[in-house]
């Protein structure tokens, strides 16, 4: 993802603001945003608010600690194109179940129309356990601002992967170098690349996605054997007015035992 964030950058009652251009490499073959676009951006403007506020990955590592992400739910009701300006906040909220920080993001384009609204849930991680600590005192850094208390973006239970449904399609990714992120893990948005792998080219010409909810369940590595497979309820999904996809990764432990690290469910319409 390419951006332009030189103007109008801006936290005020700790909500972060910051201004993005869409680049030529940040669409399609149809002169459309990417899916992945979209999780580019949450990821980049949550990280550079925390970053303001010394509390990005870099400076947690510090205190033997960093930022995991868990779960991840976007509502998109229009794609931007190619060089259109795009407005996005970002604000942190109260925990959820004691250990989960959310974070909110809402794009907007030049007419005050939303792009799109994402829900993030994370975790600050004791790089010692491994295991997540209370977030109240990172929080407190990062500020909870008076609209977090007005207006909430809560994500519903998770729906898990049905194994009795319709297959749809698989995909088996070589983990790259370039896949991995800050932590040594395979990067969250490398995920959703591998959904949309799982799914037939020309479904893709014809169909964008309006919904997708994600949870990361496990880290993956450079060295892991995985596979993504994705299906529906509905045998003939991929030639509906509304498919729903459920989509879970794989990874082949070295005895041979099989664990679910990553499942999502993503709704799509057709292309106009």
């Amino acid at each position: 993802m390419t951006t332009n964030n030189t103007n109008n950058i801006s936290i005020s009652d700790n909500i972060y603001k910051e201004n993005y251009i869409i680049y030529s490499d940040d669409c399609d073959a149809h002169s459309i945003t990417k899916l992945d676009w979209f999780f580019e951006i949450v990821q980049e403007i949550g990280g550079y608010h925390s970053a303001q506020l010394k509390c990005s990955i870099q400076d947690l590592k510090k205190l033997g600690l960093t930022w995991v992400i868990s779960r991840e739910n976007i509502e998109i009701k229009k794609y931007p194109k190619w060089r259109d300006k795009i407005h996005v906040e970002t604000w942190a909220e109260l925990p959820f179940r004691r250990v989960l920080v959310p974070r909110i993001v809402i794009a907007k384009n030049d007419d005050n129309e939303i792009i799109f609204k994402s829900t993030t849930l994370w975790a600050i991680i004791d790089l010692k356990t491994n295991k997540p600590i209370e977030p109240m005192a990172i929080l407190e850094r990062i500020g909870v601002p008076q609209k977090a208390f007005t207006e909430k973006f809560y994500i519903k239970k998770r729906e898990s992967f049905n194994e009795d449904f319709s297959m749809i399609g698989t995909t088996t990714p070589n983990i790259n170098y370039s896949d991995t992120d800050l932590n040594h893990h395979v990067n969250n948005i490398s995920y959703i690349r591998w959904v949309l792998q799982s799914l037939p080219n020309k479904f893709r010409d014809e169909y964008i996605t309006t919904n997708i909810d994600v949870s990361w369940l496990k880290q993956t590595y450079l060295t892991d054997k995985v596979k993504l497979i994705t299906n529906s309820e509905s045998k003939d999904a991929l030639t509906e007015e509304n498919p729903i996809f459920y989509h879970k990764l794989v990874r082949e432990n070295p005895d041979g035992s099989k664990k679910i690290v990553f499942e999502a469910k993503s709704i799509w319409e057709k292309r106009i």
